[in-house]
């Protein structure tokens, strides 16, 4: 009777880790600019001024959860706007958030919305100071 609940509950767990979703890439991206304000100063770095790989964007989603894998794996909020020409991904807990650029939805609404050469922007807040990322999507 031992063996066959053992047998049963480790059955259980093997099949319900197993069913669980691998993280699944939802975007990637490397910045080619950083912008730092705060109160009483702006500054702007240009790459090579800073290490892109070094601040690699990643979002990840997992069982209809998402991530910001390159921000100490933060669960994220998906919002996107109405128009679908922006998606916007949420800290939960208040540390920023990262908005993509649909190129092709901005192209058809072009004349209602910029289209920026950056696909996205990632916008770190730190008390009073914000560090903003700028790049491009990893083909």
């Amino acid at each position: 009777m031992r063996t066959q609940l053992f047998i049963a509950l480790f059955l259980t767990a093997f099949v319900s880790s197993s069913a669980m979703a691998a993280p699944r890439i939802v975007f990637s991206g490397t910045p080619s600019k950083k912008m730092q304000n705060a109160a009483i100063q702006c500054d702007h770095f240009e790459v090579p001024d800073f290490d892109p790989t070094k601040f690699k964007l990643i979002i990840t989603e997992e069982n209809g959860r998402y991530f910001w894998t390159t921000r100490d794996n933060t669960e994220l909020t998906k919002v996107v706007n109405s128009t679908g020409a922006y998606t916007t991904y949420i800290a939960n807990n208040g540390v920023g958030f990262v908005r993509i650029q649909d190129h092709a939805t901005t192209a058809v609404l072009h004349s209602k919305i910029p289209s920026y050469t950056y696909d996205y922007m990632e916008i770190l807040l730190q008390g009073l100071t914000t560090i903003t990322y700028f790049g491009s999507a990893d083909k």
